[in-house]
């Protein structure tokens, strides 16, 4: 019943440019920011075959819901979110995302020291995110994005915010270069306040605002990978899962060369 009247409540408005303005400036991701583990990538894939109205509820839902810029994707609450295509993954049958399978696999390496096998990747990966991935109430990993507004791709012409009215938002490129520098330097002070022991960035693609958010330039580790420390926390970069030629070789490789700078 909860869930019915929500949609009906959503289909009366509209997304107006003042929360577009506020996911910009607030919105992070899922779970909680005091887990030790952060996975942060480019920003969220909007599924060309979701409506436009989809889109809205999600943007409502974060802007009524989120706290310190993130939202409560803890199991225990998913009747709160089910109907959210975003949430989606987080739920019990749902599907494998490609972005977020070497950060997973990567992460669950540093801490078992026990590489999957071929036939145990698709299924432990994958129910990993279903069940324990931003769960706020485990507190174990936590997923970010650096580009809060979701789009099908990074080509320009896949930009959905052209007619926000918004200053900067005309196109993704112009988005990029007036928003992401401000928003890089935000994640840097999150992870300054909040100390996590390791972060797995997925995108090699937007290493220079890694790099400012790092603080220097990670050093190379394999031919995909990079590197860097400091006393508080390990900064993994590593390719997007869905458009790489990263391999599970590669990937346990760059493990095992910087597994013992590791603590968290």
């Amino acid at each position: 019943m909860c869930d019915q009247n929500v949609s009906r409540i959503y289909k009366l408005k509209m997304i107006t440019a003042d929360i577009i303005q506020n996911r910009i400036e607030k919105f992070w991701g899922y779970g909680s920011l005091e887990s030790p583990v952060w996975f942060i990538g480019m920003d969220e894939r909007f599924d060309p075959l979701e409506s436009q109205e989809m889109l809205e509820k999600q943007f409502r839902y974060a802007e009524a819901s989120m706290i310190n810029g993130m939202l409560n994707a803890s199991r225990s609450k998913r009747n709160e979110w089910k109907h959210l295509a975003n949430m989606g993954p987080f739920l019990a049958d749902g599907d494998l995302q490609t972005t977020w399978k070497y950060p997973i696999a990567l992460y669950l390496y540093l801490h078992s020291g026990i590489p999957l096998t071929i036939n145990e990747r698709g299924y432990v990966i994958k129910e990993y995110q279903r069940n324990i991935l931003a769960d706020t109430d485990k507190k174990e990993t936590v997923t970010l994005e650096l580009s809060p507004l979701p789009c099908q791709s990074t080509k320009e012409k896949d930009w959905l915010y052209k007619s926000s009215g918004l200053k900067g938002l005309s196109s993704r490129s112009e988005y990029e270069r007036n928003y992401l520098p401000n928003r890089a330097e935000k994640l840097k002070k999150l992870i300054q306040k909040y100390k996590p022991g390791l972060i797995i960035f997925y995108s090699i693609k937007y290493l220079n605002f890694w790099e400012k958010v790092i603080g220097e330039m990670p050093q190379i580790i394999t031919k995909r990978t990079r590197f860097a420390s400091n006393k508080d926390t390990a900064f993994c970069v590593i390719p997007n899962g869905g458009q790489s030629g990263l391999s599970y070789d590669e990937l346990y490789e760059y493990a095992d060369r910087i597994k013992n700078q590791i603590t968290f």
